[in-house]
């Protein structure tokens, strides 16, 4: 079984789905499971950091949600939980490290 925090650990390049398919690249290793293995989730605390990164850099809210495995509601419930009410009306830069 793969934790978060395995692949966390070393270091995630990338995160996407494709065509039923969850794909997750990490310097060691390209991880991948069809969607409908997944177990339904809700965000830890880095993946509502990303979330609200990636709304505040203009991703939709639908399709953030849909990308990450959780309904429209959790993610909202999540990002709210770590501070965030919405998106600013102008962003002028979005920095994220790991």
């Amino acid at each position: 079984m793969i934790r978060t925090s395995d692949l966390r650990s070393e270091g995630v390049f990338e995160v996407g789905r494709v065509l039923g398919v969850l794909f997750v690249v990490t310097e060691d290793r390209v991880f991948l499971c069809h969607v409908q293995a997944m177990p339904a989730r809700r965000l830890d605390s880095y993946g509502a950091d990303v979330a609200i990164a990636l709304m505040q850099s203009g991703t939709p809210l639908r399709e953030l949600a849909s990308g990450l495995g959780v309904t429209e509601d959790d993610l909202r419930s999540a990002t709210r939980a770590r501070g965030y009410a919405g998106r600013p009306s102008s962003v002028t830069s979005v920095r994220y490290a790991p």
